[in-house]
């Protein structure tokens, strides 16, 4: 998982080194555009967790026919979710952007990225849902697989539409979008060929489409709170995002190279909470909860000692890091300043990953959301506001810090406390 999910953060990276080359206005709109997506892929991670969830348990408990009616049923009831996104989408765009402090020159160019990637939206929830059936079968390394060719096209498309290349005129953000789209398309066919030709669960008869209202409802009672936790992160980034904002251009672009620089340290974190996922859903399902306990122990030991060495070495590497993607002095000075200072929660921001994603897997999704809604909402924004009034943009980044330590407390004795219980 760890190849597979580092092939994903590369989308990003790729995209924003290229981006990066256009200028700091590109830059700045892509900052605006990255909590927009995150929240799209937010939601189709919650119905990726809650489809794996309910998978991993029947699986556990040796059900065959329901594996097939939840299987099916998730991708249309995927589909349906991302047609409504994208009507949504493409008619509130600029209030949307707005919201987020973007002014009208910033919207012009977030159209050029945003007019092709709303209608796509399929191609990220769909093959996102259908990565999770094959995590959910216990079959990490082929989704990975998949991940990683993924993230190879989209690494020669890019340079090629964006910055041009022979024939092909250079297209900018839009060539961002399009390569993203592609690339996305690739993915889907990959995954659906898989599940229906290896693992035979896409079955689209009378019989199975006849149990959509049922299975979509048990499909539900984990994902929407599932997506819900996901999607509080990004809310909470986005309004981080419009604090920033103020303090112009350039931070947003800073707070973008950031956010991209940090998705590379939380590759582990995913991976450990993306492997964990279907080992504690089939344990519940065969009832040995033992496993369990000892699994989010060890896991606890990882995050914490391997988050420590992360901020360690990016204590020595940020200011590198940072003029990798953009050389403006100002843009380095505060991008090096967010990595001076956040890194050191990466590890107990892992935790909570690993601990809210056990929980949906194991059917409590609720607490989950709690941990995550106390992190983002209770903490991280109030927080952000007072240290932001009080110490500018070092005040806003020692909030983030110090509510992802905080809700990795609550996480793990909480997480204790309802493994005891089974």
């Amino acid at each position: 998982m760890v190849g597979g999910i580092a092939a994903t953060m590369a989308f990003n990276i790729v995209d924003t080194y290229f981006i990066g080359q256009l200028g700091v206005p590109e830059l700045a709109a892509m900052g605006f555009v990255n909590p927009v997506v995150m929240t799209i892929v937010s939601a189709s991670v919650g119905m990726s967790m809650g489809t794996s969830s309910v998978l991993s348990r029947a699986l556990g408990k040796g059900d065959p026919t329901f594996i097939r009616n939840i299987a099916s049923n998730s991708i249309l009831l995927s589909l349906l979710l991302s047609i409504a996104l994208t009507i949504i989408g493409l008619t509130f765009n600029d209030q949307l952007f707005r919201m987020l402090g973007a002014n009208k020159a910033d919207l012009e160019r977030i159209w050029q990225y945003m007019q092709i990637w709303w209608p796509g939206i399929f191609l990220i929830i769909v093959p996102m849902v259908s990565l999770g059936q094959i995590r959910a079968m216990g079959r990490t390394g082929l989704q990975s697989r998949i991940m990683i060719y993924a993230s190879i096209i989209n690494a020669i498309l890019d340079p090629i539409l964006i910055m041009g290349f022979y024939m092909i005129p250079a297209l900018g953000l839009k060539g961002a979008a399009i390569a993203t789209i592609l690339t996305r398309l690739m993915t889907l066919i990959s995954a659906f060929y898989y599940l229906k030709f290896e693992f035979d669960l896409l079955d689209y008869s009378k019989n199975i489409l006849g149990h959509f209202f049922d299975n979509s409802k048990t499909l539900l009672h984990v994902a929407l709170p599932a997506t819900c936790t996901n999607l509080i992160t990004p809310f909470a980034i986005g309004v981080i995002t419009a604090m920033v904002a103020t303090y112009g251009t350039n931070a947003v672009a800073a707070f973008n190279i950031a956010n991209n620089v940090e998705a590379i340290c939380r590759i582990t974190f995913f991976a450990a909470a993306a492997a964990i996922a279907p080992f504690m859903g089939q344990n519940m399902g065969a009832e040995k909860f033992k496993r369990m306990k000892i699994a989010v122990r060890y896991c606890a030991y990882f995050c914490i000692s391997w988050g420590l060495f992360l901020a360690l070495v990016i204590a020595l590497v940020g200011e590198m890091m940072a003029r990798f993607f953009n050389d403006t002095p100002e843009v380095v000075e505060i991008a090096t300043l967010y990595m001076y200072i956040v890194p050191i929660s990466y590890g107990f921001f892992g935790l909570v990953r690993n601990i809210t994603s056990g929980l949906n897997a194991m059917g409590r999704p609720l607490p989950g959301t709690s941990i995550s809604f106390v992190r983002a909402i209770i903490l991280q924004v109030p927080l952000a506001i007072y240290g932001g009034a009080n110490w500018g943009l070092a005040g806003i980044f020692g909030a983030i810090c110090l509510s992802n330590i905080v809700a990795s407390i609550l996480a793990f004795f909480w997480n204790r406390r309802i493994l005891s219980r089974l």
